[in-house]
């Protein structure tokens, strides 16, 4: 029952986010438009937040904005559940009232749902997340082909802190949050800054969701904190790992984007790790102490995984937060 339900979620929501699932190379000039945090959903309620940070290392002010998507049920003693997902306007975009109904009749408390971006229209603001979503690293573990005139990367430590700390505590100013039980959702970049907040910071979530994460950015560097985190993971306790991919769907590229530049070095780069790399990751993780799994959504290109991951990751965090009482 419970896999014809989610199948039937998928199909309902794909059916709502179809002009995307094509799209290889994501365009940058999208605006978000009207949205289920405008229309309304059975079962949550909506409020936006707006904040902001100094980057130290760029010495200039970010604003962020919050779409906040509240249960509408009565809070448990304990607080809600708390899945914090970046690209959050892209994502809101991929978000139906019928998705979102189904998530709050789950079975326990439905989490409470943050949509985190930066505060513009654009649905995916690509410079901006480049420096939020990425480590550090030097010049040299930069290829050629990450080196985009405009671009900078590096700043994850910094957001990884203001999430933990500004956002979340922003969150429980408008409903009581449950600690113990917060996730983190990014797709792409998105999702190898999830993997860096596992493997760097692994106590400030609980449960995260990588989707087709960037593996290969900076000459596979988070594969070397992969490996630096096996011990730290070692003694954690309680976290889940739920990585989403997609199979298959590069192979039908257009011509016009096989020819694209950009994407030429995009799919280049990606060569850095193996096809397999994210596999054998989780079964790492795995290893170490952390309840990790891997699905795969054949079929599907790179940026089509965004919006397909979503009824997979929010099935995944309702089982986890009932499973870990």
């Amino acid at each position: 029952m419970f896999s014809r339900l989610l199948f039937l979620c998928f199909i309902s929501f794909s059916s709502l986010v179809s002009p995307f699932f094509a799209v290889a190379k994501p365009d940058m000039t999208i605006k978000t438009g009207k949205t289920v945090a405008d229309t309304g959903a059975e079962g949550y309620r909506f409020v936006r937040l707006t904040l902001s940070r100094e980057d130290t290392i760029q010495h200039r002010q970010i604003d962020y904005r919050v779409n906040l998507a509240i249960p509408t049920t009565p809070t448990p003693d304990e607080g809600f559940p708390l899945l914090i997902m970046l690209d959050g306007n892209a994502a809101l975009m991929e978000v139906n009232a019928d998705l979102l109904a189904q998530v709050s009749k789950r079975a326990g408390p439905p989490p409470v749902l943050a949509f985190l971006a930066h505060d513009n229209d654009l649905r995916i603001d690509g410079d901006a997340r480049a420096w939020d979503y990425t480590p550090a690293v030097t010049d040299a573990q930069l290829s050629q082909r990450e080196k985009r005139p405009g671009r900078s990367y590096g700043g994850a430590d910094q957001y990884l802190a203001f999430i933990t700390h500004d956002v979340v505590s922003a969150i429980s100013q408008h409903t009581q949050i449950n600690m113990q039980k917060r996730g983190l959702w990014g797709h792409s970049y998105g999702g190898l800054f999830v993997l860096h907040a596992l493997f760097t910071q692994p106590e400030g979530f609980a449960f995260y969701a990588p989707v087709d994460p960037s593996l290969w950015w900076g000459e596979g560097y988070i594969l070397k904190e992969e490996k630096s985190a096996a011990n730290t993971l070692n003694s954690t306790q309680g976290k889940s790992l739920f990585v989403v991919t997609g199979s298959g769907g590069d192979k039908n590229r257009s011509h016009k984007d096989r020819n694209d530049p950009a994407l030429a070095a995009i799919y280049k780069a990606r060569e850095a790790v193996p096809g397999d790399e994210i596999s054998r990751l989780v079964e790492r993780v795995n290893a170490n102490n952390v309840n990790a799994k891997h699905i795969t959504l054949p079929g599907l290109s790179h940026g089509a995984t965004l919006g397909a991951s979503l009824p997979e990751v929010f099935a995944a965090f309702s089982e986890f937060t009932r499973s870990n009482n």
